[in-house]
C-alpha cells in the first residue's frame, strides 16, 4: 500500500489526481472505502494522507508549512485512527465538536496552527463524509415511498433495493446499503416519535436486511455487517440528547440480535468473521495510557500493524463493563470458524482473550476448562499458550495448597537444570504437570485399585498430553515429541489488557 500511495504522487507534496482517478476504481470513494474498513495501522496512516491532499487539492492548497503543521496535529491526535468512522456516518454537529476539543490542547501543539484553515480542512472532511454516504436523489425519492403504509408500494420499491444489494456493480451495492440503513434508522428513534414506522413496515425493512445473508456472494453478506456498523455509530451520535445506559442497551441489543441471525445462517467467510470480530473490537476497546495529546504519537505501526496486535502489547484496552454485554456465542462462532493460519492469529488470539475475560460462569456455559484443554494442541502456539495460561490460572484458584506443592518441584527443577523458562512459560507448565501425572499413574497403575476418592483431583492433572500428533503442526516434530523452538511464549509482548473503563 505505501507504494501504491507513494506513486499517487507528483512529488511529496501534489496529489495526482487524475491520476487516482484513473488508477482507483470509483477514484477518492475507493480510497475512502478501504480506510473506513482496513484495520492495519499504516495502511490508515497512509490513505488518511491521501484524503487529506486530495481535500488540499479540492481546495487548491499548496502543502506548505501551515498544512504540514495542521497535518501533524491530526497525526498526534489519531486523526487516522478515529476518522474511518467519520466516513460511515458523519454527525451534524462534527466540525464544531472537533475544533472544541482541539482548542483544549496544550498551547504548544496549536502554536503553528491556523485555525481559519484548520476549520476550513476539518469542514472539508465533514462534507467529503457526507457526500460518500449520499442516497442518489431517485432512491431518496423511493425510500420515501416505501415509508408509506401501502403493501403494493413497498414491494414495488424493494424489488428495486434488492436488486442493488446484490448487483455485482460496488456503487449499486453502495446505494443499496445506503438506503436500507437509512430505512433501518426509522426504526431506532430512542424518543418514541409518532413519525416511527408501523411495526409491521418495520418488520418487512428488517427481513430486507436478513436476506443478505442468504446470498452465496460473501461481499452481499458483508452489506450485512456494514449496515450494523453504521447503526451503532448512529446509536452512539445520538447518545447526547438520550441517558447512557439507555444508549449504550440500545446499542447491545441491536449487536447482539443481528449478530445471532448471522450464526444462524453458519456466516462462514474469514473477511466477514474478521468484519464481525471488528464491529465489537472497536465498540469496546480504548486507547490505553493518557489522553490524546497534539503531539505527533503515532501507534508502532511497523512493529504491531493491526489493532489487534496493538491489543495484545497493550496499547488498546478492552472494557470489561462492555465486553460482559456481548453475548457468549458470538464469539465463539468467530473462534470457532476463523481458519487456523498464521495471517488470523493474532485475530483469533484476541477472541480468545475476549472469551477468557467474559467470566466463570459463561465459560462453563462452552465447556469451561474442557474447552481449553482442546486449545493446548492448537497450531498456533500463543493459542496454546493462552490456553495454558486459564488452565493454571484455574489450578491456582481452586486447588491452591496442590499447586503451591507443584511449583515448589518446578523451582527446584529450575535450579538443577539452571533454566528459569518451566517458572515463567504457562504452556511448558502444562506439559511438566501432565508428565508428572502420567509417571505417577504409571508407577501406581495396577498395584492399586480405586476403593473411592483417592484425593482431589485438578483439570489439569487428568488431562492427556497435549502435543498434537498432525504432521503440520508447528509444535511438534512427532507423537509425543517435547516441544520445538516454537514452544507457546510471549516473548516481549504484554498481555492484554481488560479494564473496567467504557469508551461509550
Amino acid at each position: 500500500m505505501r507504494m501504491f500511495v507513494n506513486i499517487l504522487f507528483v512529488d511529496k507534496k501534489r496529489l495526482d489526481k487524475a491520476f487516482l482517478t484513473r488508477a482507483c476504481p470509483g477514484g477518492i470513494s475507493w480510497i475512502i472505502q478501504h480506510y473506513s474498513t482496513c484495520r492495519s495501522t499504516e495502511v490508515k496512516e497512509n490513505l488518511f494522507v491521501v484524503i487529506f491532499h486530495y481535500i488540499l487539492n479540492k481546495l487548491h492548497k499548496r502543502h506548505k508549512t501551515k498544512t504540514v503543521a495542521i497535518l501533524v496535529l491530526f497525526r498526534g491526535m489519531k486523526a487516522p485512527h478515529f476518522f474511518p468512522h467519520l466516513f460511515l456516518y458523519p454527525p451534524q454537529d462534527f466540525v464544531k465538536t472537533f475544533l472544541e476539543f482541539v482548542r483544549k490542547l496544550p498551547e504548544a501543539s496549536l502554536a503553528p496552527i491556523d485555525q481559519k484553515l484548520l476549520e476550513l480542512l476539518t469542514t472539508e472532511f465533514w462534507k467529503l463524509a457526507k457526500d460518500n454516504i449520499k442516497l442518489e436523489e431517485e432512491f431518496r425519492t423511493r425510500r420515501d415511498k416505501m415509508l408509506k403504509e401501502g403493501s403494493e408500494i413497498f414491494s414495488a420499491h424493494q424489488k428495486v433495493l434488492s436488486t442493488l444489494l446484490h448487483s455485482e456493480v460496488p456503487e449499486d451495492r453502495k446505494n443499496g446499503e445506503m438506503w436500507l440503513f437509512s430505512l433501518l434508522t426509522k426504526g431506532l428513534d430512542l424518543g418514541g416519535s409518532a413519525r416511527k414506522p408501523s411495526s409491521q413496515l418495520l418488520a418487512k425493512i428488517d427481513n430486507t436486511m436478513y436476506s443478505l445473508l442468504n446470498a452465496q456472494q460473501y461481499y452481499v453478506r458483508r452489506i450485512y455487517y456494514s449496515v450494523i456498523e453504521r447503526l451503532i455509530i448512529y446509536l452512539k451520535i445520538k447518545s447526547r440528547a438520550h441517558s447512557k445506559e439507555k444508549i449504550t442497551s440500545a446499542i447491545f441489543k441491536l449487536l447482539n440480535e443481528k449478530m445471532a441471525r448471522a450464526i444462524a445462517a453458519q456466516e462462514s467467510h474469514p473477511s466477514n468473521l474478521l468484519y464481525m470480530l471488528d464491529i465489537i473490537f472497536n465498540l469496546i476497546s480504548f486507547r490505553a495510557g493518557s489522553p490524546l495529546s497534539g503531539s505527533d504519537n503515532s501507534f508502532k505501526a511497523s512493529m504491531y500493524d493491526s489493532t489487534f496486535d496493538l491489543f495484545q502489547d497493550s496499547q488498546i484496552c478492552l472494557s470489561h463493563t462492555l465486553l460482559k454485554r456481548v453475548n457468549m456465542p458470538i464469539l465463539l462462532h468467530i473462534f470457532t470458524f476463523l481458519p487456523k493460519t498464521e495471517a488470523l492469529a493474532s485475530a483469533r488470539v484476541t477472541t480468545l482473550v475476549m472469551i477468557v475475560h467474559k467470566g466463570k460462569d459463561e465459560l462453563e456455559s462452552i465447556g469451561g476448562v474442557t474447552f481449553f484443554k482442546r486449545l493446548l494442541s492448537d497450531t498456533s502456539p500463543v493459542i496454546a499458550y493462552h490456553a495454558s495460561r486459564l488452565l493454571i490460572e484455574q489450578l491456582q484458584r481452586d486447588l491452591p495448597e496442590e499447586c503451591n506443592a507443584i511449583f515448589s518441584q518446578f523451582l527446584s527443577r529450575a535450579e538443577t537444570t539452571n533454566d528459569d523458562k518451566l517458572l515463567s512459560n504457562y504452556y511448558l507448565q502444562v506439559l511438566a504437570i501432565i508428565d508428572m501425572n502420567n509417571q505417577h499413574h504409571k508407577q501406581h497403575q495396577g498395584t492399586h485399585k480405586p476403593t473411592g476418592s483417592s484425593g482431589p483431583s485438578t483439570p489439569l492433572l487428568s488431562v492427556q498430553h497435549p502435543h498434537p500428533t498432525q504432521p503440520h503442526s508447528p509444535q511438534t516434530g512427532g507423537k509425543g515429541s517435547s516441544p520445538s523452538i516454537t514452544t507457546p511464549n510471549p516473548g516481549s509482548k504484554k498481555y492484554p489488557s481488560v479494564s473496567p473503563l467504557s469508551p461509550i
